[in-house]
């Protein structure tokens, strides 16, 4: 064997015991990591879960508590406000309303262990869903191909469904308008009202939360 062989052989031998090297590092790194994924995993699924069930307990106290055409301050309602002031002692009030949309939302909550568990981006799902009944079959199109998915953003579902259905040539000026608009505020402070008055308030504040308004509500910060 000549010096040229050999110098072959033993560039050879170093790759593969490069290349060995390199796979049982890659072998270490993933079982190092795997129980650390393993519990980050399972508190994701924790997560889903306690939104899911977040979700369907709005949903079973609307349908069996509020009755739609009843008067805001009428005796009808009176155990749903009143399950409602208990909840809003400990969560705010544009959250509530949110949740209580998306939950009257039979299509998301259909579909709620294949869609992002952040109410911003279900509220804006909700949103696009009510503006046009056709979208619905669109969206559903959007969860079967995995456009929308569990961990898609607001962004990206906005992005999404404007590619889905805009034409190619309006596709890139439309994701710019979307993503650069400003959702406009409306703040107020729920202390400042009483119970009666915040009843018929809040049905003007769903009005506008679903033309594209982001209610905020101050009293928290007030009593701070």
């Amino acid at each position: 064997m000549n010096k040229q062989d050999q110098k072959q052989l033993q560039n050879e031998e170093r790759r593969l015991t490069a290349k060995l090297e390199a796979t049982r590092a890659v072998e270490s790194a993933q079982e190092t990591a795997k129980p650390f994924a393993h519990n980050t995993k399972q508190a994701l699924k924790a997560v889903r879960k306690s939104n899911t069930s977040l979700f369907v307990s709005i949903q079973e106290a609307y349908k069996a508590l509020y009755v739609p055409e009843a008067k805001p301050d009428s005796a009808e309602l009176l155990a749903f406000n009143h399950y409602k002031t208990d909840v809003l002692a400990v969560f705010d009030r544009s959250s509530f309303n949110k949740c209580v949309r998306i939950c009257q939302n039979d299509l998301i909550m259909s579909n709620l262990a294949r869609l992002p568990s952040a109410w911003s981006t279900l509220s804006k799902i909700d949103s696009i869903l009510t503006s046009d009944d056709e979208l619905q079959s669109v969206f559903i199109e959007l969860l079967d191909t995995n456009e929308i998915n569990v961990l898609s953003a607001e962004s990206s579902v906005i992005k999404s469904f404007i590619a889905a259905t805009a034409d190619d040539d309006e596709v890139e000026e439309e994701e710019e308008d979307a993503v650069e608009s400003i959702e406009p505020v409306v703040s107020f402070d729920s202390s400042n009202f009483s119970d009666s008055e915040l009843a018929k308030l809040d049905k003007a504040l769903v009005i506008l939360e679903s033309l594209g308004f982001y209610v905020e509500d101050q009293s928290a910060e007030s009593e701070e």
